[in-house]
Formats: C-alpha cells, structure tokens, sequence
C-alpha cells in the first residue's frame, strides 16, 4: 500500500449519527425548558465535538449551557446507538485495509468505543484517540503525532480521513495527506485544500493502493 498508516475521524466518516446526536441535543433542550431545534440545523453544526455543537447551536455564552452540556452527554450515552449506521461500504474496505487503521475523533473514547463495538467493527481499528482523553482534540495534531510515533510511521507515509474542515487542518498541522469525504456533514467550501476527495468510502482503497 501507499500509505502505512490510515487516521479515520468518526462521525460523517465512519457513522451516519447525525438523527441521534440531533435528538440528544434537543432533549437536552427539552429537559431545561428551552425551544427544540430543527434537526437539520443540528446536523450541519455537528464537526469539533459537542463543545463546538453548542457554539454553533445555542451560543458560548447560553446561560444554561452547561446544564444542557451535561443532559446531552447522559441521554446520547444512552442513545447513541438509536438510529446511527455505518456507511454503505465501510465495514467492508476496513477489512480490505491491511495496515493499522487508527480513529482520531472529537467524539470522548468511551462513546467512541461502545459504537464501534454496536456496529461491530470495534475490532477493525488498531486504536482510538478521542475527545476529552489526555490530549488536545481536533485540530491540534497531537493524536496524529503520537500515533506517527506508536506505529512508528513516517508522516509521507500517513493519511487522515474526515468529512471537515477540522479534519484538514489536522492534517496539515500534522504534516499528513488529507483525504476529505463528501458524504459527512460538511458545508460548501469546508474542503477545499484536501489532497484526496472521495464520494464513496470505498473509494479510499484506490488512493491507498495508487
């Protein structure tokens, strides 16, 4: 293969989990007495983990927001699993990917886990760097740098999958390719810059093996 390595961000790469983040968030709203919003909005706001979530959905400085923060995190715990899916193709081209294939996500490594293990694919990834863990979250290239480093992989030799502008800009901090899916939660102009683009998940397998 061309590359060593393969980093793969989670949701809108891996995971369709944009209807039960979006309930989660709205029964959050609903517990604290706040108006629900619509779904779609929720789904485009979703990229940089659920501190970024409630920026770009009930503002930074929302005087219940972490009252809300906290009542997202335990319902979505719960149901997280409700309506997400993987998407189409991509337990099958992590089968057919032969080197270590690492998740770097915003999403906390516990969350991450329990749906990796759901959709049973748990087993296909080598390791799983997540949000709120000890090191910084998307963008800072920490977790790519270590992972570099774990699986003793040069950087010309590692790429980054994600749906978002925060995934590039990983990336590029650090010193990786970039290969941006078009099917995630991105908005118009979020992608450009991306070394790779692919439609389908499948898709990677070429730019691997090119």
């Amino acid at each position: 293969m061309r590359f060593d390595l393969v980093c793969l961000d989670l949701d809108g790469t891996l995971v369709d989990s944009g209807a039960d983040i979006a309930a989660s968030l709205n029964a959050a709203l609903r517990q604290e007495g706040e108006r629900e919003l619509p779904e779609k909005r929720i789904i485009a706001a979703i990229g940089g983990g659920v501190p970024v979530l409630l920026d770009r959905t009930i503002g930074p400085t929302h005087p219940k927001r972490e009252r809300i923060h906290a009542a997202l995190r335990e319902h979505y715990s719960e149901h997280l699993m409700d309506r997400t899916t993987l998407y189409p193709g991509v337990r099958e081209t992590l089968e057919r990917i032969s080197v270590p294939r690492v998740l770097v996500t915003n999403k906390p490594e516990g969350m991450s886990l329990k749906l990796l293990q759901g959709l049973d694919v748990a087993h296909l990834i080598a390791a799983i760097y997540g949000g709120e863990g000890r090191l910084p979250r998307k963008p800072d290239p920490a977790s790519i740098l270590e992972c570099l480093d774990r699986f003793k992989v040069a950087k010309e030799r590692a790429i980054h999958v994600g749906d978002s502008g925060v995934d590039l800009a990983t990336a590029k901090a650090a010193g990786i390719r970039s290969c941006a899916v078009t099917y995630g939660y991105s908005v118009p102009g979020e992608l450009n810059g991306a070394d790779y683009r692919i439609d389908r998940f499948e898709d990677l397998l070429k730019i691997l093996k090119d």
